[in-house]
């Protein structure tokens, strides 16, 4: 059995050791290369979103100035209605983006009617203009975006929007905005980019690689560059993204090499194996070899055990195992021991804990009443006879052992007739009871919300006599939230923190902890939360909802 124990033991031990080194060789190269390319897929996405967000604001405030023009102050100006002066400020003021950027107001025979540019040579632009509008359906497209290259190799984006009157085009609004003023708007990265239209147009490039013709076209070897590729011995990341209006963001970006990735990670993946593989023969010999003796002997012990013919283990090897039997012959007289006692300590706690919870009145509200009683008796026997009554019914619903469990219409009924008993001690306090219907017929511990009143009522009046108590109850899900609200001084932190503390302790248990041991005991899943807000404390109870 030693032999066989011993040889088992390591083998095992290898096992597993050459198991969790072929696991973590695979799991280090995996998560090293997903680590590279998440981190450089990262990158290139973050560029194409702030790069998509800060062109598509630039354009779609152009597209909403030129919209806003068409539809009014361009016909005015058309007609020779408006003054010049007064459309350069309102441009200036209104057009939407903080650039610079040109306003052309011209006829349908393409005559320039109005300019916030007088500098330029526009024929060329006006001739291209002419060229594309006569070709484009503006009932399909109500506005057209393209790019433009003057002679100067200056790119601009233009957006061309119809100006009509009747349902006929009068003259169209082109507004342009060179590529110099987008260009700062796009942050210096490592990542490449290309900003186009539709037709392969490029307004913005990082690079002239990206570039071919003496048209400024996108590169055709990059139109159809897949997301994830390897080029020139490198990792490629490529997207595309679709811009406002028609325009398109190509990013481009050059990751680590693919041939020192690989060689870099199975280095380090050699040594660590090789290093994991000589340590599990040390180690499996060794803990074999000298753990087999005390092994042995400790099944040995054991099985006596179980057999009935001793009590307890006895060994003496002078190691962890001799521990190990002694914490087990400790562990068995403890068992013994508790065999004894532990249903008749938990008959008795279960006793006890029913008392202590079923106690639900203090000694000084029975002597406050009867108070209230002799004063009024004289003033206002009606009052009194109220007060008789409302303290019969009270009494009458404490003592009742067969009301343990309640429904929750009842109980807000004598817990009325509670506040009503004060309302006559303290002539301004008030108070309010807005419970939704849905949980009226729903059961709940005898009188749980009397302990938050009671310290509503106790601390709220040693800082204003015109205290409010507004009881709420409603749904939200599948929980419950029951709120004790006053308009008493602010609960601090300290207070707060005595209650948590009192909750989770494990003394006698009394007032608000009283509360949730009572709903826990129901399976109510209780959760008791103090905030403060719009002026009152709060003493939220939020509970499982449902159960009849």
């Amino acid at each position: 059995m030693k032999n066989n124990f011993e040889q088992q033991l390591r083998k095992d031990i290898l096992k597993r050791n050459i198991f969790l080194s072929v696991l973590l060789v695979i799991v280090f190269f995996c998560s090293s290369l997903l680590g590279i390319l998440s981190y450089e897929y990262h990158q290139i996405i973050s560029f194409t979103q702030e790069t998509s967000k800060k062109i598509d604001e630039v354009s779609s405030g152009i597209d909403g100035y030129l919209t806003a023009i068409s539809n009014y102050e361009a016909k005015l100006f058309l007609a020779s209605q408006e003054n010049k002066r007064i459309k350069y400020t309102n441009f200036y003021n209104e057009h939407g983006t903080s650039l610079s950027t040109d306003l052309d107001i011209v006829n349908v025979d393409f005559e320039e009617v109005f300019s916030t540019n007088n500098q330029t040579v526009k024929s060329l632009l006006f001739d291209y203009l002419k060229t594309v509008c006569q070709s484009v359906d503006f009932k399909e497209n109500p506005m057209i975006v393209r790019i433009f290259h003057d002679l100067d190799g200056t790119s601009f984006l233009l957006q061309v929007k119809p100006i009509r009157q009747a349902g006929k085009i009068i003259g169209y609004g082109v507004v342009s905005l060179s590529s110099d003023e987008l260009q700062p708007l796009i942050q210096h990265s490592a990542t490449h980019y290309v900003v186009m239209d539709q037709f392969n147009n490029c307004l913005l490039t990082s690079s002239e690689q990206f570039v071919e013709g003496s048209l400024d076209k996108f590169a055709e070897a990059y139109r159809h560059v897949p997301r994830i590729s390897v080029k020139n011995g490198q990792l490629v990341f490529a997207k595309k993204q679709l811009l406002a209006n028609g325009l398109e963001l190509f990013t481009y970006n050059n990751a680590v090499s693919v041939m020192l990735l690989f060689i870099v990670i199975l280095i380090l993946v050699g040594i660590l194996s090789m290093v994991l593989l000589v340590e599990s023969f040390r180690i499996s010999k060794t803990i074999a070899k000298r753990n087999a003796k005390s092994v042995n002997q400790l099944v040995k012990e054991t099985e006596l055990i179980v057999h009935g013919y001793q009590m307890k283990i006895n060994m003496d090897t002078g190691d962890e195992f001799e521990y190990l039997a002694t914490q087990i012959n400790k562990m068995i007289n403890i068992l013994n021991r508790m065999h004894h006692n532990t249903l008749l300590l938990e008959k008795e706690k279960r006793q006890m804990e029913k008392l202590l919870l079923d106690a639900q009145f203090r000694p000084h509200f029975l002597y406050n009443t009867l108070e209230t009683m002799r004063v009024t008796c004289f003033d206002n026997p009606k009052v009194t006879e109220a007060l008789i009554l409302s303290l019969n019914r009270i009494l009458r619903y404490s003592v009742d052992d067969g009301l343990t469990d309640v429904i929750l219409e009842d109980d807000l009924e004598v817990l009325e007739e509670f506040m009503y008993i004060n309302s006559v001690r303290y002539q301004k306090f008030s108070y309010v009871v807005d419970v939704e219907e849905s949980l009226l017929m729903q059961v709940y511990p005898k009188l749980f919300l009397l302990p938050l009143v009671e310290n509503a009522l106790k601390y709220g009046m040693q800082s204003r006599e015109d205290l409010e108590i507004t009881i709420k109850g409603y749904v939200k899900g599948d929980k419950a939230y029951f709120d004790v609200c006053d308009n008493g001084a602010i609960c601090n932190e300290e207070a707060k923190e005595r209650i948590y503390q009192q909750i989770n302790g494990s003394g006698t248990l009394h007032g608000i902890s009283n509360i949730i041991r009572r709903l826990q005991m129901m399976d109510k899943q209780p959760e008791l939360v103090i905030l403060r807000e719009h002026h009152q404390n709060i003493f939220r109870i939020i509970v499982k909802n449902g159960g009849i």
